[in-house]
């Protein structure tokens, strides 16, 4: 079996049929649906068919999402001859009521253009540490299988420790200019969900992030946490921001990451924000 799709599934049942149509009928591609009845997550849904993938390379399809008609020409050009045990690729992002363009690609994208533009070691870091998302990339099944990687059991951003794992433990990358997936914008995902608890689960993953590559030794690859730290006051005010500062504490977290980018986009990022149909967070 050359690929494995696995798709996380929680009552789209008519946008399911939509991603699984988006797959090709071939003799050497499985997909695999984990139907998460009980809304435990994406990242326990995943991790129930990781262990059944039989694919050489595993891909990622969440429900609402689809891959384009260039996906499985690109990941077979890709994969012909290659050493990576991750290819990356590039992404768009449609509006599923509208088929309009959203923005939801253009973060992962900056990372794919970066590294295909001047190839260094940093942005072959910045590509295995920043790249957060599962999807837009091929996945050595035997990579996964030899470290034991799984999902975190997280409602929100259950797949930051996933994708920086397997960005660790690749013995090398490749990068590719193709656009494969088509990552679609839905209100009411948990991707649109911006409250002070999902601002709370997500700030502990990138806590969690943050030490773990100390403890591998890339702390220039580290995320700012004064995003985190904003948004907790304006949503929960002095109360939030302290909690969240003793949380960080917990971590040892370096609060002032980033701090002088921070500062000199902050006033434009919200007002671009606010004028919006998608944020992303």
């Amino acid at each position: 079996m050359r690929y494995t799709v696995i798709i996380p599934h929680y009552n789209t049942p008519e946008l399911l049929r939509q991603a699984i149509a988006s797959v090709p009928v071939r003799d050497d591609v499985e997909v695999l649906v984990s139907d998460d009845k009980e809304g435990r997550g994406a990242g326990w849904a995943r991790n129930q068919m990781l262990p059944k993938a039989q694919g050489e390379w595993i891909m990622f399809l969440d429900a609402d999402d689809l891959f384009t008609p260039e996906a499985f020409p690109a990941f077979d050009r890709m994969t012909e001859h290659t050493d990576a045990d991750i290819i990356y690729f590039r992404l768009i992002s449609t509006f599923v009521d509208t088929g309009e363009l959203s923005n939801r690609d253009a973060h992962l994208n900056r990372l794919v253009d970066a590294y295909l533009q001047a190839p260094t070691p940093y942005n072959d870091n910045v590509l295995r540490y920043r790249f957060h998302e599962p999807v837009a990339k091929l996945i050595r099944r035997t990579m996964v299988m030899e470290h034991h990687l799984t999902f975190e059991n997280v409602r929100w951003a259950n797949d930051v420790r996933f994708s920086a794992e397997i960005g660790h433990y690749a013995r090398s990358i490749a990068v590719a200019p193709d656009v494969v997936y088509d990552a679609r914008v839905r209100y009411g995902s948990l991707v649109n969900q911006h409250s002070l608890d999902s601002r709370r689960c997500r700030y502990e993953v990138m806590l969690r992030h943050n030490r773990m590559l100390r403890q591998w030794g890339h702390p220039e690859m580290q995320e700012s946490l004064m995003f985190s730290l904003r948004r907790a006051f304006a949503m929960g005010g002095i109360k939030a921001l302290i909690e969240f500062i003793r949380l960080g504490r917990q971590y040892d977290a370096d609060f002032l990451i980033g701090w002088k980018a921070w500062l000199k986009n902050a006033f434009n990022r919200e007002e671009k924000q606010g004028k919006e149909r998608y944020i992303v967070s």
